[in-house]
């Protein structure tokens, strides 16, 4: 298995969807840069009409699947945030009590 194999199913098999490190209740895509650059190198190479390698060719086939799957993703993920975010806010004013915490405002 070549390097490129390796590195694409180790980024592949992470999850898609992880809690933002700065505020657990918001969540992020997690698609890896490595294999952003990986896709971006193999459409350069095949533009300059440069050789590219069987198992690059193979991730860069589902280019398209990869991009509108991450793209929903992110789409999602701000509408969460949001949604997560103005909740927190209201229930604020609700309950006059940090709603995770019990403590009062």
């Amino acid at each position: 298995m070549s390097s490129i194999d390796q590195a694409a199913e180790e980024k592949l098999n992470l999850f898609l969807l992880v809690r933002d490190a700065t505020d657990p209740r918001l969540i992020r895509v997690n698609f890896d840069p490595v294999l952003v650059r990986l896709l971006r190198e193999a459409k350069y190479f095949q533009e300059l009409g440069k050789t590219v390698p069987d198992s690059l060719m193979r991730l860069y086939q589902k280019n398209d699947v990869y991009y509108q799957y991450t793209s929903k993703l992110d789409m999602m993920a701000s509408q969460y945030n949001h949604i997560r975010s103005a909740v927190c806010e209201y229930s604020v004013c609700v309950y006059g009590t940090n709603y995770y915490t019990g403590a009062p405002i």
